[in-house]
């Protein structure tokens, strides 16, 4: 955890790592529907995908692996329902 969300931010407990955009839609979802608050950080972006590969292009694309990392932050007293509400 970095020093400056230990010292300045209030949701700073890490509840959930979502890897791409539809599984962090699918967390942020849930977290809404519960009525908790959060905070989303964006750590890590990267697609897998060969370029050089132009005879097959069109089936590359759509093998392209979503590697985006999200973390979700909620506030202490939200933990324990905010795990809740991912777990359904």
């Amino acid at each position: 955890m970095g020093l400056i969300r230990w010292l300045f931010f209030k949701k700073k407990h890490c509840v959930y790592t979502a890897f791409g955009t539809e599984s962090y839609y699918q967390a942020a979802s849930r977290l809404s529907a519960a009525g908790i608050s959060y905070e989303a950080k964006l750590k890590l972006t990267a697609s897998i995908y060969d370029t050089s590969v132009h005879a097959i292009d069109q089936f590359v694309r759509k093998s392209i692996v979503d590697t985006t990392q999200y973390d979700f932050f909620v506030a202490k007293e939200d933990i324990y329902r905010a795990q809740q509400a991912l777990r359904h």
